[in-house]
């Protein structure tokens, strides 16, 4: 049995102290009668250190791990990583006043050779067995400097504001439109439907229809879902499936596309001309200014 090792970049905390008991516990009830091994062990953190290497040269010398390729940022990874070695002494330390009944002689680390063929025999016996498998997914980034990350690394922010624009619906001959809010204007250039709630009788007779979309100027779909809380804003919602997780569910759902707005170094992508090369921010402001003139963007309202 080996227990979950914990990053070498900290110390224990109460959760590993919970694991650990209870895995001892389990341990020291099979040694009636049977042989147990306990592995002690720590882990490499190498995402949490290449975040912390990549945020000290970006900031110190604007540079990313692209302009010093592969091998060097593994040389100052690794460079790090010898820093942060001595935290593992204090996990051990911490492990040993648990009183965890662990075969120290056995301590293992996740870059150790044969945990590396261990790690890699059990993805391809995985693949094998049809338990693994690729799709298209969102991940998300960082774009100063080019990185991904985890998302308790990539905590959400909070922003000040909501504004609202209007997609107006062609397809009938009365102009009508249906108004959505959204604190992100720029990801508007992703939308690929407007959501409303099913039983929303607002909404009834723009179920199934059209809107066209005022920067595209193609067509998306109302849909409806019961994801949508009517009670909420205007109670329809705009549905970006390449730029949000939850927008990307109900994506799946509906068999909506999915449009890439941004590329790796967060600028605009040319789903507008427009707007293509432009950094994210600068394009907020650009889609608002390009919108309110039209009447299809209303001024900002406090966020609820």
């Amino acid at each position: 049995m080996a227990f979950p090792p914990p990053n070498v970049t900290g110390s224990l905390h109460l959760g590993h102290a919970l694991t650990c008991s209870i895995q001892d516990a389990i341990a020291r009830h099979q040694m009636h009668g049977r042989e147990v091994v306990f592995l002690p062990g720590s882990d490499h953190a190498g995402i949490a250190t290449q975040v912390v290497v990549e945020r000290h040269l970006w900031a110190s010398q604007g540079r990313t791990k692209h302009d010093l390729g592969r091998e060097h940022i593994s040389q100052v990874c690794g460079s790090s990583l010898e820093m942060e070695g001595e935290k593992g002494t204090v996990i051990f330390d911490q492990l040993r006043r648990l009183g965890a009944s662990l075969d120290w002689d056995r301590a293992v680390f996740t870059m150790d050779p044969h945990m590396s063929r261990a790690v890699r025999e059990a993805f391809v016996r995985l693949y094998d067995a049809g338990l693994v498998y690729r799709k298209e997914a969102l991940i998300n980034g960082a774009a100063s400097p080019l990185s991904l990350a985890t998302t308790p690394q990539s905590p959400p922010l909070s922003l000040p504001s909501q504004v609202y624009h209007s997609l107006t619906d062609r397809s009938i001959s009365k102009k009508e439109e249906i108004i959505v809010s959204t604190t992100r204007p720029e990801t508007m250039l992703g939308d690929t439907a407007v959501m409303v709630h099913p039983q929303d009788t607002r909404y009834l007779h723009l179920h199934t229809r059209r809107l066209t979309h005022p920067l595209r100027g193609d067509t998306i779909p109302v849909i409806t879902d019961s994801a949508v809380d009517p009670e909420f804003g205007t109670g329809a919602v705009k549905v970006t499936p390449g730029h949000s997780h939850e927008d990307s569910q109900v994506g799946e759902r509906h068999d909506l596309p999915f449009l890439s707005i941004l590329d790796s170094s967060g600028k605009m992508t040319n789903i507008v001309p427009e707007f293509e090369g432009q950094p994210r921010f600068e394009a907020r402001t650009a889609v608002l200014a390009r919108c309110l003139p039209w009447g299809c963007a209303e001024a900002a309202a406090p966020t609820p």
